[in-house]
């Protein structure tokens, strides 16, 4: 993890991140992996595939 990165937080549960810990940047929002979710019915998404309702991340 780069020194940009250090204090980074997950958006969603605001925690931080380990040093070898997968992250997700949606538009600049950066959240672990398991965080970035659907906000309708909070499953992962399928293949990454999304996209945007109000700026909120959900289903396809």
């Amino acid at each position: 993890m780069t020194n940009a990165l250090a204090n980074a937080i997950c958006e969603r549960c605001k925690a931080s991140f380990t040093p070898t810990e997968k992250m997700v940047n949606c538009n600049g929002e950066l959240y672990h992996e398991q965080c970035f979710v659907c906000a309708q019915c909070f499953q992962q998404f399928l293949e990454g595939l999304f996209y945007e309702v109000r700026h909120v991340p959900t289903q396809i």
